[in-house]
C-alpha cells in the first residue's frame, strides 16, 4: 500500500510506502526500513565499539591498581627499615649520653 499526494492540479508530489520509504517526482528515495536499519546498524557497531572501549579502561584501572599494590608492597619494607634505623640511632645517643654521664662521674671521684 501506499499513499500518494497531490496537489490541486491533480500532479503527483510524493508518495509513502507502510514501511516509511518516502518517494518524491525528483526520484529522491529516503527514510524507511532499510534506512531505520541502516541507522541502528551504526548503533549496534557504535556500542560495541564503546564496549571495547569500557573493557580496556577496565583493563587498564586493574594493571594501575595492581602497580600500586606492588609498589605498596616494596614500599613498605624500607619504611620499615628507616623506622628500625631512627630508633638505633636514638638509642645510640642516649648510649652516648649515658657514657658521657659516667665518664663525668668517675673525673670527679
Amino acid at each position: 500500500m501506499c499513499l500518494i499526494t497531490y496537489d490541486n492540479d491533480d500532479c503527483c508530489y510524493k508518495a509513502v510506502t507502510l514501511d516509511g520509504t518516502m518517494y518524491e517526482v525528483s526520484g529522491m528515495v529516503s527514510g524507511g526500513l532499510s534506512d531505520l536499519l541502516g541507522k541502528s546498524s551504526q548503533w549496534t557497531v557504535s556500542s560495541e565499539r564503546s564496549q571495547a572501549r569500557a573493557s580496556r579502561k577496565r583493563a587498564i584501572h586493574d594493571e594501575l591498581r595492581d602497580a600500586h599494590r606492588l609498589q605498596a608492597r616494596h614500599r613498605q619494607p624500607n619504611s620499615q627499615i628507616a623506622v628500625k634505623i631512627d630508633a638505633q640511632k636514638k638509642l645510640l645517643q642516649v648510649a652516648e649520653e649515658q657514657k658521657h654521664a659516667l665518664v663525668k662521674m668517675f673525673c670527679n671521684l
